[in-house]
């Protein structure tokens, strides 16, 4: 059984007086968006996460975001948005930690996401720095993607670059295993 366990960062926000920009530095989304069940209506605005997720072991954190069209975040947006104020909507990455968006479905259905700073274990496996991993809890599948973002770009939790590098490189590799097997 695979068991995923992960740990929050908890950072206090500080002035940064060192000068750097945000181009120096590598930054991992950090929000929950909420899901579809939740949009601009919603009586969520001085909601906690212990009010919005019950289970404790699902992870929550602040800004709690929701989306009027019950789609998924556009997180191409939220970058373009705030990237020069990013701890608005991300979290620093700092040596032993990676990037990771925590998906929550229920039926096959999106329940919500958690993008954060974290560490994440496998069971009997040591700390994982890339990859995406799945269980079952409850009926709920558990999907946790993790990465390590590089300074000056985009977070890599953003969700869209785990399916577009898993494609690209079955598309890298079929000819190659292709070829292997002819020869």
């Amino acid at each position: 059984m695979l068991s995923l366990s992960y740990l929050v960062s908890c950072e206090i926000l500080a002035i940064d007086n060192d000068n750097k920009t945000t181009v120096d530095k590598a930054f991992c989304f950090r929000f929950t968006w909420l899901g579809p069940k939740y949009n601009e209506d919603s009586k969520f605005r001085n909601a906690t996460c212990s009010d919005i997720v019950k289970d404790k072991t699902v992870p929550c954190t602040h800004p709690l975001v929701v989306t009027n069209n019950s789609n998924i975040p556009d997180t191409d947006y939220i970058w373009n948005k705030y990237q020069n104020k990013p701890i608005q909507v991300a979290c620093r990455l700092v040596r032993g930690e990676v990037c990771a968006k925590f998906s929550y479905k229920f039926n096959g259905a999106i329940e919500n996401i958690t993008y954060l700073c974290t560490k994440v274990n496998i069971e009997n496996e040591t700390a994982v720095s890339q990859g995406c991993y799945k269980q079952m809890k409850n009926g709920h599948e558990i999907e946790v993607c993790v990465c390590e973002s590089k300074a000056g770009k985009i977070p890599c939790n953003c969700g869209k670059k785990f399916e577009l590098n898993f494609l690209f490189i079955a598309i890298l590799l079929f000819p190659l295993i292709h070829f292997m097997i002819d020869n």
